[in-house]
């Protein structure tokens, strides 16, 4: 069966089950390890400070995206990205972003590293994410891809800082920082 955002709103779930909808498919998700929620919180934390006194905004999931909104919510992609920033307001409903946020972050675990590797990638170059970030807590590395007009072009950090390229070099995150504690 295809499925709708409207389909997907309209779902009554148990409190601790999440799904995603990737082209009217719906993805449950599992909860997140400890070492996942360190990391999330330790780069929302940084995304957040920077992000002070400025228009772009951070936010950590859950917070429903919807890629290719249609006013009708017949649009059938939905995902929950581990940390997001947006830079247009105008994209900020009071439940929903509703197009391609500026950054995504998601942070890999087993259960969704297929989704992540894969899925994810296509669907935020297809929908205009400038900027995604794929971060390994086993092996502590960052994937960054950079949006181009030829599609992603990709970046892998092991260690220092990585530039958060849609601030043009003004934000370097330091992997002390991102994956302290895990």
């Amino acid at each position: 069966m295809k499925y709708t955002y409207a389909d997907y709103a309209a779902w009554e779930l148990p409190p601790r089950k999440r799904y995603e909808l990737y082209h009217g498919r719906a993805f449950a998700m599992a909860a997140p390890s400890i070492a996942h929620q360190t990391i999330l919180l330790n780069l929302g934390v940084e995304l957040s400070t920077f992000l002070k006194n400025k228009t772009c905004r951070a936010f950590v999931a859950p917070v429903d995206v919807r890629l290719f909104p249609r006013e009708d919510r017949l649009d059938t992609t939905v995902v929950q990205p581990d940390v997001m920033v947006v830079c247009d307001p105008k994209k900020l409903s009071a439940k929903t972003c509703d197009g391609a946020p500026d950054f995504i972050a998601e942070i890999l675990s087993h259960s969704t590293r297929r989704s992540d590797l894969l899925n994810k990638l296509n669907l935020y170059e297809e929908a205009g994410v400038r900027e995604y970030w794929i971060i390994d807590p086993e092996l502590k590395t960052i994937q960054q891809y950079i949006l181009s007009e030829a599609g992603y072009i990709a970046h892998t950090f092991g260690e220092g800082e990585v530039p958060v390229h849609i601030f043009d070099g003004e934000l370097k995150l330091s992997f002390d920082n991102i994956f302290v504690r895990t």
